[in-house]
């Protein structure tokens, strides 16, 4: 899995296990983290739920 940090919260994603790419474009809410985990947890769930 690769990973690109970008400044604000943007963050990319590439699984090529699952060939999947996420892209996150938006800010990050001040007192809120978004990070590479909450990512991985998106994919996981739009990947395992039907």
């Amino acid at each position: 899995m690769y990973w690109a940090i970008g400044f604000g919260g943007q963050i990319i994603q590439v699984d090529r296990g699952s060939d999947t790419v996420v892209v996150r474009l938006g800010r990050n809410v001040p007192g809120a983290r978004y990070g590479p985990a909450d990512t991985a947890k998106v994919v996981t769930m739009a990947l395992v739920t039907p």
